[in-house]
């Protein structure tokens, strides 16, 4: 037993004597594995059909004044909103969109976030393979307005639509890791001992994903 310990012990320290930093460019282009390829008509179908099997809230717009038109039906009787800076870069002219509405658009500071009755964020990009949104600290705002108020909804440009992690790996090593990055799968959920499923205890309840299916 002692001589075992010992050998653990001697390899621990051997590892930890290798201090080498560790560079992010040598780990080569992607994951081991293929990923398959899909037209971008087929990417949109089965993000929407992950999105849905795992809780959360699918729309197509194909104009802003559609965008307009979902999101008020969205924001129905909600009064104010926090906005994360990717939302205002993805739709110039958000803030008085919002305003036809009658809804006050704040901004993402955590104050404002926890008070807020929805957050509305752009994304990095979306997953079509389990219906994910990647949301990073690399825009003001964009973790509390996504994270604190009780409604989210997430506006996705159709070019950052992609399939899978491998994507998000290349994005992360291609534009520099931020200081925190979220994986966001459908509304929050936490579960007792007894395994009761609980929505929106640690996040928000209701998630809405719109596809801003052209140019912005």
């Amino acid at each position: 037993m002692i001589q075992a310990r010992t050998e653990i012990l001697t390899r621990i320290k051997s590892a930890l004597a290798d201090d080498r930093a560790f560079d992010r460019t040598e780990a080569g282009p992607g994951l081991p594995w293929p990923e398959p390829e899909f037209t971008r008509e087929e990417l949109k179908a089965e993000f929407a059909r992950r999105w849905a099997l795992v809780g959360g809230f699918f729309h197509q717009t194909g104009s802003e004044d559609e965008l307009e038109a979902v999101l008020a039906r969205i924001m129905a009787g909600i009064r104010n909103v926090c906005l994360g800076e990717s939302a205002l870069k993805t739709v110039p002219g958000l803030e008085n969109l919002l305003r036809r509405s009658g809804i006050e658009a704040r901004p993402g500071r955590p104050g404002e976030a926890a008070e807020a009755e929805a957050g509305l964020t752009g994304v990095c990009l979306a997953l079509a393979y389990s219906g994910t949104l990647l949301v990073t600290s690399r825009e003001p705002g964009d973790l509390t307005a996504s994270l604190l108020p009780p409604l989210h909804v997430a506006l996705i440009p159709v070019r950052n639509l992609v399939y899978g992690l491998k994507e998000v790996l290349h994005y992360l090593n291609r534009d520099g890791w931020p200081r925190a990055a979220v994986l966001i799968t459908g509304p929050s959920r936490t579960a007792d001992i007894e395994l009761n499923l609980v929505q929106g205890v640690h996040g928000p309840k209701f998630v809405h994903a719109v596809l801003l299916d052209y140019q912005t």
